[in-house]
């Protein structure tokens, strides 16, 4: 996401691909994982959750992550 961490998408954006529920799992920056991973609505509003927003996809084995565990 464009503030530099990583989800898995756990529900697709009814009216926008671009705007799913992500679960928050890693973070880049820190180089490390999200102790309680969180979901966002990237739908929502700015201030509402909705302030995040998709700016590409990862490789999960190159974060040596397993979106399955998070589902």
């Amino acid at each position: 996401l464009e503030s530099g961490v990583l989800g898995v998408v756990v529900n697709q954006g009814e009216g926008d691909l671009l705007k799913p529920i992500v679960r928050v799992v890693y973070n880049t920056k820190r180089q490390s994982n999200i102790v309680i991973p969180y979901d966002i609505d990237l739908s929502m509003p700015e201030g509402e959750g909705g302030e995040e927003r998709v700016i590409g996809y990862e490789q999960p084995e190159e974060w040596d992550l397993y979106p399955e565990v998070y589902l």
